[in-house]
């Protein structure tokens, strides 16, 4: 099998056992429908049986939940559960207050129950589509049908202020679509941008244009156009990544409970690592400066002309550590779908994207694109440091490390 096809077949591969694996971790019982509202981490199970809702609901942390009927809070027909005191109930929301909140004087849910087990609550509840009360919202039951729906998430497990909120538009029978909310756009668009753009860009240029091919290489050394935009590339991306992160912080709260979420901060913390790494890779040196006119012999000295320790081990962590922010972006971005029910378009479009972006990556290198940097700066001439010691190490020469500055 070629470069190419190995590329694309590992692309895919992963991307699709990443669904995979998601949803089987969902919670639901086999063969229920389900949705994780963003940015919460609430996640919804449904399914119908005989002219019957039943619903499970989880979030993590000991919280109160709700499900309601209706367009939006005032005139709502709604299932609260308070871990607090073990209660389900079903009620009718007036208004946007706490006091207006009254519950129904026929009570319509059953198999109810609002537990706090394995450090989330679970809410669950059957209610009939049809309840014959005139306080009850009819449940559009033909498949097809959608019906509006609103959820929120509280602030603790007494009923009192919630932290997360939505509306959904849910065909019982089939699926969900949210109502998007301006920061879950926004915080999808940015990211997207950052690890699945402006990132993996960045590592591209880095490895495979260090040497152009109008470049008269070597006798025209040191190009600045791959350092400029790999600079520019990752620290754009990691700047679009936390701008990014900003509006759905406060779903977090309470700690990383998601793997999208988790997946996400791990990405971004180590894209903070690449960025304090490149900040601390130590000092130039070589027998130019950066205007390419010679060095005196006291300033020739430097932790990248002389390869040294620092250096190396700065080189070692800075690209394997490039590498896995790039494929922990791409493992949250795929979970960020998944929690959002993403439709197969959307798949498709990030696989093709995974795929060309796999395919680019074998043809750069299977091309011989690669040049390594200390060449790319200085050249392959023996008397530079660098090449020497690579040359030792080559040749199995075991002191090659007492010939280094380290």
């Amino acid at each position: 099998m070629s470069w190419p096809a190995r590329a694309v077949a590992a692309a895919v591969l992963l991307l699709f056992s990443i669904r995979a694996v998601a949803d089987t971790a969902t919670g639901c019982p086999p063969g229920w429908s389900k949705t994780r509202p963003p940015p919460s981490e609430l996640l919804m199970c449904w399914r119908i049986d005989d002219e019957v809702l039943r619903v499970e609901m989880s979030h993590p942390g000991r919280v109160w939940l709700a499900l309601g009927f209706g367009e939006g809070m005032t005139g709502a027909d709604a299932i609260v559960g308070r871990p607090d005191t073990g209660e389900v109930l079903d009620v009718f929301i007036a208004g946007l207050t706490a006091d207006s909140i009254t519950a129904d004087s026929q009570q319509d849910v059953t198999e109810a129950a609002v537990d706090f087990d394995r450090a989330r609550t679970a809410l669950r509840f059957t209610r009939a589509l049809d309840t014959g009360d005139a306080e009850d919202f009819v449940i559009a039951s033909a498949a097809g049908d959608v019906s509006p729906v609103i959820w929120a998430v509280g602030d603790a497990p007494g009923f009192d202020g919630h932290f997360a909120r939505g509306v959904l538009r849910v065909d019982w029978h089939g699926g969900a679509r949210f109502v998007w909310r301006t920061e879950v756009v926004f915080h999808a668009a940015l990211m997207l941008l950052a690890w699945g753009a402006l990132l993996p860009l960045g590592i591209v240029i880095a490895r495979y244009f260090k040497v152009l091919r109008s470049q008269d290489f070597p006798r025209e050394l040191d190009n600045r156009f791959w350092w400029n935009w790999h600079r520019i590339l990752q620290y754009g991306g990691v700047l679009v990544a936390t701008v990014a992160l900003l509006p759905v912080l406060r779903a977090h709260r309470d700690g990383i409970t998601h793997w999208h979420a988790a997946a996400g901060f791990v990405a971004l913390a180590l894209g903070y690592l690449q960025v304090l790494g490149g900040v601390l890779r130590g000092s130039t040196g070589g027998p130019v400066d950066a205007d390419g006119r010679p060095n005196p012999p006291a300033k020739i000295r430097g932790d990248h002309y002389d390869m040294t320790r620092r250096r190396r081990l700065f080189e070692f962590a800075h690209k394997k550590g490039g590498y896995l922010a790039a494929l922990a972006g791409g493992i949250a971005i795929a979970l960020g779908m998944n929690t959002v029910g993403a439709p197969p378009l959307v798949w498709l479009a990030f696989a093709a994207w995974l795929c060309a972006l796999a395919v680019w990556f074998a043809w750069l290198q299977k091309s011989g694109r690669w040049v390594d940097t200390y060449i790319a700066i200085w050249g392959p001439d023996e008397r530079h440091p660098g090449n020497r010691a690579r040359q030792q190490t080559a040749t199995g020469d075991p002191s090659h490390e007492n010939r280094m500055r380290c």
